[in-house]
């Protein structure tokens, strides 16, 4: 696919050609006067060409991952408290001051009212300087809290582009097709060819978590007890978006990878020929570019490092102690499914995880819920997130599933 860098640059070659004509002296022949209108038509296509290219590009643009619907200055994000706005609502009050005004900003610019309040994506974490905010905010007490043990979060770690801002359904362009070239005879016209272009639908889903929070907790006025809320919203969600990537076509889910694509090989322990088959199945389609590694969950990889390359022999293991295989990253995480195959396997992805792209629309729709737990006096508080995953190209993954010594 020529790229917008070499559209302009063939433009600038056909203008040099088009001085060249025009700083001839005297008048034109008529070979130059045809010579400068072909040219000028062909002016004239490169910049439609060039039109169309910096609108995909500015498509491409909108894939960076650290994008805002609302803009929130460094002090305000210092000042949102999640937890203030949660305990108000959890005892009746009206949501008002900063949190009231971010939510309603993003209610405005994503076009949805919120079921309980929007938070910005930028607010969920914050930088926190406790030196100097020691005196103000944070308790001397230790809350003596223990986080739960949670599967790694990895796709968007491994590339995955992340696109927020959306508002509607959306509509991404791609290249399906390219230019053919043909050899001709001399003075033979080259068959005129064409791209093909389609595109990558994309539409809102709604996936929701909830945690519960003591009200001891939601009257503390420590960061700490901030930020432990926060990420532990922002994670429940996060972690069903992961797994939905990696697998995903449940009710009312995403098709992730595994579910939009048929398993290169499976039903047997994994050796080094079906790990490289991977790479052969992404490299042989042409996508054996951007940020590519291998996925897989701890039983496989478990396996992997214990299995040598060659059966029988000394060789070193399939995963090297580096955690990599043909120099590429092997990830590892519980999200990626060990039930496939009739229940007891494990799946491998390789790929380039750039092409994942995960669309986000609004900000995090918190809800709470003051009724549900209150025999043990706790708040329950819902987090709702409108969000859809897709391909940019199929032939960008491959998986196999595995048999594990601990299926």
């Amino acid at each position: 696919m020529i790229t917008l860098k070499q559209l302009r640059e063939k433009r600038e070659e056909k203008v040099r050609a088009l001085t060249e004509i025009r700083n001839v002296e005297g008048d034109l022949n008529d070979e130059q006067r045809n010579k400068a209108d072909n040219i000028l038509n062909e002016i004239e296509q490169l910049d439609g060409d060039i039109a169309r290219a910096e609108k995909f590009d500015k498509l491409e643009a909108r894939k960076v991952s650290q994008g805002d619907i609302v803009e929130v200055s460094k002090k305000d994000k210092q000042s949102y408290s999640i937890v203030r706005a949660i305990g108000q609502i959890a005892k009746g009050r009206q949501l008002d001051g900063l949190e009231k005004e971010l939510s309603d900003e993003v209610a405005k610019r994503y076009g949805k009212d919120p079921q309980g309040f929007y938070v910005p994506y930028s607010v969920l974490k914050r930088d926190v300087d406790k030196t100097n905010n020691a005196g103000q905010l944070v308790a001397t007490e230790k809350l003596g809290f223990i986080d739960r043990l949670k599967n790694a979060l990895v796709v968007r770690q491994l590339g995955a582009q992340v696109l927020t801002d959306l508002v509607g359904d959306i509509s991404i362009p791609k290249m399906t097709g390219g230019a053919t070239a043909y050899w001709v005879d001399e003075g033979t016209a080259v068959t005129e060819s064409t791209p093909t272009v389609g595109q990558v639908a994309m539409s809102p889903l709604t996936v929701g978590g909830f945690t519960d929070l003591s009200r001891k907790i939601l009257v503390q006025s420590s960061v700490d007890v901030e930020e432990m809320v926060r990420n532990d919203l922002a994670f429940v969600v996060a972690e069903a978006i992961d797994a939905a990537a990696i697998n995903g076509g449940g009710s009312n889910e995403p098709n992730g990878i595994i579910d939009q694509l048929t398993a290169t090989t499976s039903g047997s322990a994994v050796t080094n020929g079906d790990m490289v088959d991977l790479w052969v199945s992404v490299a042989s389609n042409n996508a054996l570019r951007g940020s590519l590694a291998y996925l897989t969950d701890a039983l496989v990889f478990g396996d992997a490092i214990q299995t040598p390359r060659v059966s029988s022999t000394d060789s070193h293991m399939i995963i090297g102690d580096d955690g990599r295989f043909m120099n590429y990253d092997v990830a590892i995480s519980n999200n990626v499914p060990s039930t496939l195959g009739g229940g007891y396997e494990s799946a491998v992805i390789f790929g380039n995880w750039n092409d994942l792209i995960i669309g986000m629309w609004g900000g995090l729709d918190i809800t709470v819920d003051p009724y549900t737990a209150s025999t043990t006096g706790a708040v329950r508080v819902v987090a709702l997130q409108d969000v859809d995953v897709e391909l940019r190209h199929d032939e960008s993954f491959a998986y196999s599933t595995f048999t594990t010594s601990n299926s």
